[in-house]
């Protein structure tokens, strides 16, 4: 089979507690199966630059303000984007990531204000040719606040409230909704399910890509 000579970018996005994370470390060790090694980031994070952001909002002893934590992961997939994604993608990588700019919109874009803010800057630091699939994973609040408290609180967000996760969940789910109509790919999944059952999917999702990557 012959490759087709441009990379591939693949997004896991999901309110905490939703599997993502586990579901992104099965659809790597699937495509390592099958002689395909992606690079994996988290986001925000992923440079050293953005790991930094990352520890400046996580361990700052109080939760800053909504504006503050937003522009500052925004700079960190700003400085992602630019040092890792543009570069991997032009030499014919697969990169996949855990979370990514919508993350952000619907976690920090709680009122008006702050969803305008970070939409415009998703404008200006998300190249307009960048092509991603997005895999959102959704399952029930109520069994993601269970994952969540049977792991411990690990920074501010683990702390908050039942709202909080609905309305982060809600929003995620409308904008990938908004960005399937404008013609992106987008893939729903309900990963409430038995661990076994999530692995198949993950099989499927590395097939998905294998097949996109390879042709005849």
């Amino acid at each position: 089979m012959d490759y087709k000579g441009k990379g591939q970018l693949v997004v896991f996005e999901g309110v905490d507690g939703s599997g993502k994370t586990t579901m992104v470390d099965n659809v790597v060790r699937a495509l390592e199966a099958m002689n395909i090694f992606p690079f994996k980031f988290r986001a925000p994070g992923g440079t050293k630059f953005g790991e930094n952001m990352r520890d400046t909002i996580f361990q700052s002893g109080t939760e800053p303000c909504n504006h503050a934590v937003a522009l500052a992961m925004m700079a960190s997939h700003a400085q992602l984007i630019h040092e890792q994604l543009i570069p991997l993608l032009e030499g014919g990588a697969v990169v996949i990531l855990d979370r990514f700019v919508e993350s952000t919109l619907s976690y920090q874009g709680r009122d008006e204000a702050s969803y305008a803010l970070i939409k415009d800057l998703i404008t200006k630091i998300v190249p307009k040719d960048l092509q991603y699939k997005t895999y959102i994973l959704d399952i029930p609040i109520d069994v993601a606040l269970q994952r969540i408290n049977s792991r411990g609180v690990e920074n501010f967000f683990d702390s908050k409230q039942v709202e909080f996760y609905a309305g982060n969940r809600e929003r995620l789910l409308t904008r990938m909704k908004e960005l399937q109509a404008q013609g992106q790919e987008v893939f729903f999944i309900r990963n409430n399910v038995p661990l076994e059952n999530s692995k198949q999917i993950a099989c499927t999702i590395a097939e998905q890509i294998s097949n996109s990557l390879f042709q005849k």
